[in-house]
């Protein structure tokens, strides 16, 4: 199974983080256009890294494509009632 979470700011990288490590056998491709977000996650020194079973890209639309599972992993603001604005 191939999964590939979009997002690789503060919610997509972590909860990708662990469930690559709770879940080995998944292949977990993290995508984001912004390219400064990529090449911190694929340094060496972040304390969140498994080698093994995650890749953090910036080519998007291939991961998805690939994937038998996306999660859009984005932040989204809140309107005054607490609803979810994805505008």
């Amino acid at each position: 199974m191939k999964v590939c979470c979009i997002g690789a700011g503060y919610v997509g990288g972590p909860s990708c983080s662990v469930m690559a490590l709770k879940c080995p056998k998944i292949k977990f491709t993290i995508v984001d256009l912004n390219k400064q977000r990529i090449d911190a996650w694929n340094s060496d020194s972040l304390p969140i890294y498994e080698v093994s079973v995650m890749l953090f890209e910036l080519n998007g639309a291939v991961h998805v494509y690939l994937a038998s599972h996306i999660m859009a992993l984005v932040r989204c603001s809140l309107q005054d009632n607490n609803s979810g604005n994805l505008q």
